[in-house]
């Protein structure tokens, strides 16, 4: 097993922090005042559920993933140089309906600016699947769901800080037989920002996995802005670790006669760095 890697020495000292990139957020909203945050809106906000006026999240999902992906104080973020817009696709309990979603995902790409990536950690409906302390069930393989098993996104499961896969992580493969996620990526004991002006929390939550994927996106954008979806995606595989497997990430099977990719850590965990080169 290895550990999780710490990207932002070797971007940062090559002047790779994310400048000229915006991202999207669909989710619960962002606290715009934290001040991790608040130099990082884009100018670009709309609240389907409450219209509320500018960046707020009364849940506080939305922020951790806004703090993730480009906090700029209390060591959170990995890509401070990038700027935000958002839609609150979800409400104040965290969950959302079809209609709403559309409608942030087609608000935020006829706006101006116009995101380059889009963070999305929600999906359903939720996978009927059961964990036994310790073990993984084979129930939980072919779990992944939507929009996470589309053939069209790139979809993460979330491993720990030993690099050993979450044990509520999806597992594919996808409905239609796709190796769903495409990559894995870390979702335990994640530090990011919360509410009020200066509060962190520290989570374990698997849809935080996706926001360490859309920040590696962006950090490529901002080395490479030419870079086509296909070429981000291959530079993200290529360049992924390959923890060793347990027995149980076996347990759904792989797809060819190898290790990796598999449908527990897909092709691997992310390695920012080396997708970038360096």
């Amino acid at each position: 097993m290895g550990s999780r890697p710490n990207p932002r020495p070797v971007a940062w000292a090559n002047n790779i922090t994310g400048e000229g990139i915006v991202v999207g957020i669909i989710d619960t909203g962002v606290n715009g005042g934290h001040v991790a945050l608040n130099q990082s809106f884009a100018g670009v906000w709309m609240d389907p559920y409450f219209n509320r006026s500018g960046p707020s999240d009364p849940h506080d999902h939305g922020t951790l993933v806004a703090g993730i992906i480009m906090g700029r104080a209390n060591g959170v973020g990995v890509e401070p140089g990038a700027k935000y817009v958002a839609c609150a696709g979800l409400n104040s309990q965290g969950s959302g309906i079809e209609y709403m979603l559309i409608r942030c995902a087609q608000y935020l790409i006829t706006e101006t600016p116009r995101p380059y990536v889009i963070n999305n950690a929600w999906g359903g409906p939720l996978a009927d699947a059961t964990c036994l302390p310790g073990r993984i069930s084979a129930e939980l393989c072919n779990s992944t769901y939507s929009p996470g098993n589309q053939a069209d996104v790139i979809s993460v499961g979330a491993t720990s800080e030993i690099d050993a896969v979450l044990l509520n992580s999806d597992r594919g493969p996808s409905p239609d037989g796709l190796l769903k996620p495409e990559l894995s990526a870390p979702g335990s004991n994640i530090v990011s920002c919360w509410y009020g002006y200066d509060n962190y929390r520290t989570t374990t939550d698997v849809t935080l996995a996706s926001a360490h994927v859309t920040r590696a996106v962006a950090l490529i954008l901002s080395a490479h802005p030419t870079w086509t979806f296909d070429d981000i995606l291959d530079a993200l595989i290529t360049s992924a670790v390959h923890p060793t497997l347990s027995n149980e990430d076996r347990i759904c099977g792989l797809p060819g006669p190898g290790d990796y990719p598999n449908y527990s850590f897909d092709h691997g965990r992310i390695d920012v760095a080396a997708a970038l080169g360096l």
